[in-house]
């Protein structure tokens, strides 16, 4: 710390296009924080001939939130060394300005004692030493410790020295452990530390690493990979984050013809393994050294708000048939030999008016400016992964994939057994009546059938969902009881045999209408099963998915509610619940970006049913217009109510008014069906009030009536129950996640 360089940053906001006349502007910014922050070094001690500076601009192009902080380059050119730093970063540039969104300073004064060049005194030292000709004594060790170290493959007793014992001139062998007042200094086997007057010189190295057993399972190194595997997938999320404005899959993409390296192709059908058309994938081959074989696959899914469809709403109420819901891509490149296939791309996304009573979508640039951050992902996994093989070997990383997959399927396995030898069912309906059951029958090994027979087919609306859906949901809701932290992968159904009935509405034929489906059909399935298991009680069981339009914006959000009580729990109010891979808009969001006023968000105090447990409250949200404009909100348990659980009550039911403008110039209320979209006047408030969840658990003071289902506990030594996580808003999670940075 002693030798740490000294340094201070000063900054200051200046927005505006970069220019030469902005640059010409910002040289006198340059000039007044240079010394602003010789000032503050001055407080330090420093002299002024001895401060350097670095001048920075944070740039960003015009209408994204991604901001790069650019050192001023030796050419001075700072829009060249921004484009080249993001194009580095995410694999892409936009066709846009370039905008300057603050400048800032950084004096520092260098540490006279950093000097490790050949002239240095800590070399002159090391080289007297061994000119001397002195042997110096063996260090004696004081104490014996336990390390484990990765060369070595085992846990080994290392000495332990103490730093003031040891005299100049003394080589301390790896492995061993030297301890100092303020310091502890760890050697691996290949270290050797050398003892100067006033410092420690460690000649590193680590040496070959160790072979990785291919014919067994190491647990630490399982851990390693899951983690690793997950890191590049939250690496991905986050290119996603600050550029954007499955095996069917795989089958139908090497329909394609011959990939190379580079190439990407976009997907959004669910015949292609996709949920809804919003739901839009860009999807990498990872190819080996040779550039021949495809070893791996990266993705990267992101949801579109505008994508055309009926009316311009891509989730409009009304839709019937799959053509109304927007553009629709099976397999097409996105990316093909390096060239960003902006024409085709454009083009398809134009088609989607074609259909009557469709529009394409109203943002274009937004469409392509997101597919670009996604390609940018998966240029990051794909990048990320090599840096895998190489550190670890492709044949590695092959096995221990396998290993990830393989114990995911050994959890769901353990988690099933306690629900061995007994067959659960359990029924439930959407809104409009539609019938969804559910047959479970476990065997002692821990392999399952999930049947869906019986379950009504599919509909005349948007709410039908593909297989995938439902696979997913299910999936979702067994990696939950598993009670285990494992990544998400195919293994957990592995154990299973799934019947879901063709052309019921979790199995919808092509033609069918599926934009609702991912969400309200997936939260049916959620609910379904937990209550097959009788894990807990009914959510407020609904995406709540509201879409403000006007002119060539959508606001759109999902809504929160009442979650499920349990055994041991209370149900957490206004939270999403489930699957739901969203978080509620901030209202400064969406009164800055878009022409309307939220005039309340509040919790429906007493919605969830009561218990023993109490279910979760639901809420209500009332969004004002300021402009004409078009609003849509489609949800459920607005006639069915979530149910209680061993003697708990249901929680209220959810509910949409319109306070409408009438002719006198006053207001009426008029309520809403579960979905529909209405065109609103200056003044309008459409308000939605979300479901509380059931209860669990006879209330005090009230009678045990007949359970409607055989109580189900868990056998003594079995996991705890799953629990449902509450999500905060979209600025605060994206606050947490930049402050990683």
């Amino acid at each position: 710390m002693a030798l740490a360089d000294i340094a201070v940053d000063v900054s200051e906001p200046f927005v505006r296009e970069l220019s030469q006349s902005a640059l010409e502007t910002v040289e006198g910014r340059f000039d007044g924080l240079k010394t602003r922050a010789l000032e503050k070094l001055a407080e330090q001690g420093v002299a002024s001939e001895t401060a350097s500076y670095d001048c920075y601009l944070n740039l960003q192009y015009q209408g994204s939130d991604t901001t790069l902080m650019i050192v001023r380059p030796e050419d001075g050119d700072f829009a060249k060394a921004f484009i080249e730093e993001h194009k580095r970063e995410f694999a892409f540039t936009l066709e846009a300005p370039i905008m300057v969104a603050g400048v800032r300073v950084r004096a520092t004064s260098k540490s006279k004692s950093d000097d490790l060049s050949e002239t240095s005194p800590y070399m002159e030292e090391l080289k007297q030493l061994d000119a001397s000709g002195i042997v110096p004594s063996a260090p004696k060790s004081f104490a014996t410790n336990s390390v484990y170290f990765e060369e070595v493959g085992r846990f080994t007793d290392v000495p332990l020295y103490r730093l003031h014992d040891l005299t100049p001139g003394m080589k301390v062998p790896g492995p061993a452990i030297i301890l100092d007042n303020t310091q502890t200094i760890v050697l691996h086997p290949q270290n050797t530390a050398r003892i100067l007057k006033s410092h420690v010189f460690i000649d590193v190295g680590l040496g070959p690493r160790k072979a990785i057993d291919l014919q067994s399972v190491d647990p630490i190194q399982l851990s390693i990979f899951s983690h690793r595997f997950m890191g590049i997938a939250e690496q991905m999320c986050r290119a996603l984050q600050k550029t954007a404005v499955s095996v069917s899959i795989k089958e139908r993409l090497e329909r394609k013809g011959e990939l190379r390296p580079g190439d990407m192709l976009v997907s959004n059908t669910p015949e292609a393994g996709g949920g809804h058309l919003p739901d839009i994938t860009c999807i990498q081959p990872v190819f080996g050294d040779d550039g021949k074989d495809i070893v791996f696959w990266v993705a990267a899914r992101g949801h579109h708000t505008d994508i055309g469809g009926l009316g311009g709403n891509s989730h409009h109420p009304n839709q019937t048939v799959r053509q109304e819901e927007g553009v629709a891509f099976e397999s097409t490149f996105v990316i093909r030999d390096g060239v960003f296939n902006e024409k085709e791309i454009t083009e398809i996304f134009m088609k989607a008016g074609d259909y009557p009573g469709c529009k394409p979508t109203k943002r274009l640039d937004h469409n392509l400016s997101d597919l670009k951050a996604q390609c940018s992902a998966c240029t990051i996994g794909t990048s990320q992964l090599h840096d895998l093989f190489d550190e670890y070997g492709k044949d590695v990383v092959h096995f221990y994939m396998k290993a990830i997959r393989d114990n995911a399927e050994a959890c769901t396995r353990d988690a099933l057994k306690q629900y061995a030898g007994k067959t659960y069912s359990a029924t439930d309906y959407f809104d409009d009546g539609t019938v969804v059951k559910l047959k479970i029958d476990i065997s002692e090994d821990g392999t399952g059938t999930f049947d869906f027979t019986g379950t009504g087919p599919e509909v005349l609306a948007n709410f039908n969902a593909p297989e995938a859906i439902t696979r997913s949901g299910l999936l979702y809701c067994l990696r939950t009881m598993s009670g285990t932290d494992i990544p998400m992968n195919a293994g957990v159904l592995a154990p299973l045999n799934i019947v879901i009935p063709k052309g019921s509405v979790l199995s919808a034929s092509e033609d069918a209408a599926v934009s609702q489906g991912n969400g309200e059909v997936a939260q049916r399935v959620a609910d379904i099963v937990f209550t097959a298991f009788n894990v807990m009680s009914g959510s407020h069981g609904s995406m709540n998915g509201t879409h403000l339009m006007y002119k060539k914006w959508t606001w759109a959000e999902t809504t929160c509610g009442g979650a499920s009580a349990g055994p041991t729990w209370d149900g957490q109010s206004a939270v999403h619940t489930n699957m739901t891979n969203t978080r509620i808009g901030d209202l400064e969001l969406l009164e800055t970006r878009f022409p309307a006023i939220l005039r309340e968000f509040s919790i429906r105090r007493g919605t969830g049913g009561a218990g023993k447990h109490r279910g979760g409250d639901g809420i209500r949200r009332v969004y004002e217009s300021l402009v004409p404009m078009e609003a849509s909100h489609d949800g459920q348990r607005r006639v069915i109510a979530p149910h209680g659980s061993e003697g708990g009550l249901e929680g209220e039911r959810g509910a949409s008014y319109l306070k409408k403008r009438t002719r006198q110039g006053g207001f009426r209320i008029v309520k809403l069906k579960p979905a529909a979209q209405v065109e609103m006047l200056p003044g309008e408030q459409l308000i939605v009030h979300t479901a509380g969840a059931g209860g669990w658990g006879v209330p005090e003071g009230l009678e045990a009536a007949e359970p409607a289902q055989p109580t189900v506990g868990p056998k003594a030594g079995s996991r705890p129950p799953p629990f449902t996580r509450a999500n905060g808003s979209v600025s605060q999670w994206g606050q947490a996640q930049a402050e990683c940075d």
